[in-house]
């Protein structure tokens, strides 16, 4: 009743729902009255574009306040996906809730946030927010730096292709200089040709310059570089930021992690003597050595750090066969987003995150609700999450898979649903990373049936796939795609997808105007909706599940942890 009254108040609260539960109730009931035994292709037409207009309109309505992890907001988002999960008929995992609770750590700058470079008694001073951002991975609450600066190219060290940034050089203490991406390569085999390296993401720069003992890192924000404007720097990363508390097996961190925009860096480079143009030539060469710039970095960090609970909410479908019920499809979408942050220029505070990513739980939502109908065909289980804090570094994730509820062994194959396709129906579909594990052959008897042709990454320089809820569990071994639509829009030509979908997205993408819309155009989201009910209903009933391919660097992990499970 508790999951119950919260819905029922939401619907009330909230005006611009009105109707919201007579909808609901209307809806639900037409499901539950549905006659026995019905087939996929009846549950497939079950599926309801209402639904999943309520939920995302729901989800990302003001008085959510933008589902920050541990805020209000985002408390209330759990509590109302809990309560469909309830309305729905998923069964509790744990004893008594929906909730895998869990702490963070909660910080954020205060006070004068000072970054400056000293040279020959020359001081460079920037602004906080327009020219750089900065956080520290250490969780208390003053750091204070001056140390030395070092230009470090791209902060990679993969000996598997002889390729070495450090160079031996002994940067402990030191605060180091990088750009962000792989170093340019036409070739496939070197970092991945134009697709984008784990080496290549700032959060690989970061691990390994801690690793390494440096102090800090300060990375250089281009738009072609980090495949987004520096206005998602910006808002990501000066409210308040959330991290899963340390221990004494964490990995080292960082003192300092930065981030200064290119116009920035242009200016601390000329201060310096050099050019960014000059230092990222050098940077794109094997024979490159780092280059100690002769500035000092002066930074002070006064962060307010705070404790702070958040959950992963969590249902499943039972299976009907005895013993293949313990084996389970996961569907994973996270509900967080950015909570209240920097105004736009409107004056609007409030990051809704409609698109990104209330429409992904909310699709989750729509086919959860016709997959319990579906249970007595349905020989595995299907384990439904709604993440928490992805937009902090997939923190919800990366939780359920360092504490997972069962063995991840069981887990056969898992589809994240994350910002869906808004824009209408496409003739192609890409379930990123289907090409790593034998999915592959799962998945396009289903493309064929439905019409659709099963595309790679259309965008691999962008390094999506190490960006969603999936990869955390792709790196534990789970076998896993995050679905993502593709490009060919029917009845449109490249020049309106680039305006219209292109342009949607740089313009809203984590901003405060990723806001529902009564316009969106909800076919390619229902394409969506399908596609993955048809693949999970085969993968539940298939004698043959996924694993990952030879050669793919998740496949140790499974095969370890198959082998862990089997003993």
């Amino acid at each position: 009743m508790k999951y119950l009254q919260v819905f029922i108040t939401l619907c009330m609260t909230m005006l611009i729902f009105a109707g919201c539960a007579k909808t609901q109730k209307e809806e639900y009931v037409s499901i539950a009255s549905a006659p026995m035994g019905i087939t996929l292709s009846d549950a497939l037409d079950m599926i309801s574009e209402d639904d999943i207009r309520t939920h995302i309109k729901t989800l990302s309505a003001d008085v959510m306040e933008g589902r920050a992890p541990g805020s209000k907001g985002g408390e209330m988002a759990a509590e109302y996906i809990a309560s469909q999960f309830e309305k729905i008929g998923l069964e509790q995992v744990m004893e008594g809730t929906y909730f895998q609770t869990f702490p963070m750590v909660g910080f954020e700058l205060r006070g004068d946030k000072k970054f400056e470079f000293t040279k020959n008694g020359k001081t460079l001073k920037l602004d906080f927010g327009s020219e750089f951002v900065m956080e520290t991975a250490l969780q208390v609450e003053t750091v204070s730096l001056n140390e030395e600066l070092i230009y470090l190219g791209y902060g990679v060290q993969a000996p598997e292709l002889d390729w070495d940034d450090y160079k031996g050089v002994d940067v402990k203490g030191k605060v180091l200089l990088m750009l962000v991406n792989d170093p340019p390569s036409d070739d496939p085999n070197h970092f991945g040709g134009n697709a984008l390296t784990y080496y290549g993401r700032w959060t690989y720069k970061f691990e390994k310059a801690a690793e390494m003992g440096a102090k800090g890192v300060i990375l250089i924000h281009t738009t072609p570089s980090a495949t987004y404007g520096w206005q998602v720097i910006e808002s990501g990363f000066t409210g308040k930021q959330y991290a899963l508390g340390l221990n004494e097996n964490s990995p080292p961190q960082l003192a300092m992690r930065s981030w200064i925009s290119e116009p920035a860096a242009d200016k601390l480079l000329a201060f310096s003597g050099h050019t960014l143009s000059d230092l990222q030539a050098a940077a794109a060469r094997r024979d490159f050595q780092p280059v100690h710039l002769g500035v000092k970095v002066k930074a002070v960090l006064d962060t307010e750090i705070s404790s702070v609970e958040t959950s992963n909410v969590i249902g499943i479908i039972r299976g009907s066969d005895p013993v293949l019920s313990n084996e389970m499809v996961i569907w994973s979408g996270h509900y967080d987003h950015l909570g209240i942050a920097a105004p736009n220029s409107e004056g609007d505070n409030i990051y809704n995150g409609a698109w990104d990513n209330a429409s992904g739980v909310s699709t989750i939502l729509a086919i959860a609700k016709v997959a319990v109908e579906l249970k007595p065909l349905l020989k595995r289980s299907i384990l439904v999450m709604a993440l928490t804090a992805e937009e902090s570094g997939l923190l919800g994730s990366k939780y359920y898979s360092e504490n997972p509820l069962f063995h991840l062994a069981t887990a056969k194959a898992l589809f994240n649903i994350d910002a869906v396709n808004i824009w209408g129906e496409t003739r192609d579909m890409n379930p990123l990373g289907f090409k790593r594990s034998t999915m592959e052959a799962m998945l396009q008897p289903i493309a064929d049936e439905q019409n659709l042709v099963l595309v790679p990454d259309q965008s691999p320089e962008k390094g999506i796939f190490f960006r969603s809820d999936h990869f955390p569990f792709s790196k534990a071994g789970v076998p896993a795609v995050s679905i993502d639509s593709g490009n060919d829009y029917v009845g449109r030509d490249v020049e309106w997808r680039e305006a219209t979908v292109d342009g949607w997205i740089n313009a809203n993408y984590h901003q405060p105007s990723d806001e529902y819309s009564e316009d969106w155009d909800m076919a390619g989201v229902m394409q969506i909706a399908k596609f993955v009910l048809s693949a999970t209903y085969d993968i539940a009933n298939s004698a043959v599940t996924p694993e990952w391919n030879e050669g793919q660097e998740f496949k140790a992990v499974r095969d370890k942890s198959l082998q862990d499970y089997q003993q």
